[in-house]
């Protein structure tokens, strides 16, 4: 495994293209799949498959524990070093797959003690499925090796199966409960892959952790864990409390609209993920990337503007009207969520300062948990729009204005530790 030699634009660039690929055919394929989907099982149903997800990506959230920066982070620092890196592989996945144990024991029975949830059981299996082999697919590992391209040639090949799958079993309403089952089955195909490829390929074979080890994992990554879990509370929170006070096709118009945004979002996170490896190693091009991020979601929230009414009109045509205006009301957190990865994760949490990232962003998204169950039972989808756009600025603000508190104070930073 030798360390490639690019410049720093290069290898942002080529870091970026491969998680653009990876993540970006995760977020894509889905919605361009979304009208036959639609069309098969109806915005009602969808709902509902949209409020189980809600539901599991909880449980996916604690699995994938932050490794997707925590973990990146100490490979990157590690490169080279081919013991070091396959000692924190094997640690990485390893805690990975303890995680999804615990996880699915809870899970499961939650799931079996809400009679609602347990006459649905394989909507909810398959759920589950989905979050838990996107949580095990390791593309911390290519993103630290800096070879990221490898992972997105797996996930183009299983994603391709899905969508040709998916007309062969999802032919009407009745099969809405197996739309999860179908995706998260053709993405653990990518996991073992994936695996193949880091053994045969890279030659990077995982080294048995021992107990301590695990521990040391779970608490090297704790804090960046709180920043990731804590907003999917709220996020999560919004579809899961709009489906028990409105009717499953609002919630259907809300997943709809949320996860056109999403697409958009997540392209920024690809962004911000891509120059972790650069930042952890030189921080001064911070101020290149910030600038780029709030530049790129400015015009991101333009385009949704421009382009709702004609995405919700291919996406679902009877519902047009009402998916266009949630498109450009959510889009309007677009620059604010950019604003959140460039001062908080990709500067709090990379020079060190992961305490104050980790306590901004439970701050904040407690208070957004606050609002979700204060706006979105009376107001419903405009809660849960106001409940968006309200905890983002909250949380950009108070990444923003702890960063320029250590600028004026000239504060003394370190990058986390390995």
């Amino acid at each position: 495994m030798d360390r490639p030699r690019h410049g720093l634009r290069g290898r942002v660039l080529r870091n970026f293209s491969g998680l653009l690929a990876v993540r970006g055919i995760n977020l894509v394929i889905p919605v361009l799949v979304l009208p036959y989907i639609l069309r098969r099982i109806g915005l009602e149903a969808y709902g509902q498959i949209a409020f189980a997800l809600a539901f599991a990506t909880f449980f996916g959230a604690v699995i994938q524990y932050g490794f997707g920066i925590s973990a990146v982070g100490r490979i990157a620092r590690a490169r080279g070093d081919d013991a070091q890196v396959a000692r924190v592989f094997g640690a990485t996945f390893a805690t990975t797959l303890l995680l999804t144990l615990v996880c699915a024991l809870v899970y499961g029975a939650i799931v079996l003690a809400v009679p609602a949830m347990a006459a649905q059981g394989m909507l909810y299996f398959g759920a589950f499925t989905l979050v838990a082999a996107t949580a095990l697919f390791p593309h911390w590992l290519f993103l630290g090796l800096e070879r990221s391209y490898l992972a997105a040639l797996v996930m183009l090949f299983v994603r391709l199966g899905y969508v040709l799958l998916l007309p062969v079993l999802i032919r009407g309403p009745q099969d809405y409960a197996l739309v999860h089952l179908l995706n998260g089955t053709t993405v653990l195909v990518g996991v073992l892959a994936a695996l193949g490829i880091a053994v045969y390929g890279l030659g990077v074979r995982p080294v048995r952790p021992t107990l301590a080890e695990v521990r040391g994992t779970l608490r090297q990554g704790f804090r960046v864990f709180l920043i990731q879990f804590v907003p999917n509370l709220y996020n999560n929170a919004l579809v899961f409390v709009l489906g028990l006070s409105a009717p499953a096709a609002l919630v259907g118009v809300f997943s709809v609209a949320n996860s056109i945004v999403e697409v958009v979002i997540s392209v920024g996170r690809m962004l911000s993920n891509a120059f972790l490896p650069v930042l952890a190693k030189d921080m001064s091009v911070h101020g290149k990337y910030a600038a780029l991020m709030l530049g790129l979601g400015g015009a991101a929230a333009l385009a949704l503007l421009g382009l709702a009414v004609p995405l919700a009109g291919f996406l679902a045509p009877d519902n047009g009207p009402e998916i266009a205006a949630s498109i450009r009301l959510i889009g309007l957190s677009v620059p604010l969520a950019g604003g959140y990865l460039a001062y908080n994760i990709n500067y709090l949490v990379v020079s060190g300062q992961d305490g104050a990232a980790a306590g901004i962003t439970v701050a904040g998204s407690i208070a957004g948990m606050g609002l979700v169950l204060a706006l979105v039972p009376a107001l419903q989808i405009d809660g849960a729009i106001a409940v968006l756009l309200l905890t983002r600025l909250g949380l950009f603000a108070a990444s923003f204005l702890h960063y320029r508190k250590l600028q004026r104070s000239g504060g003394k930073m370190q990058r986390i530790s390995g």
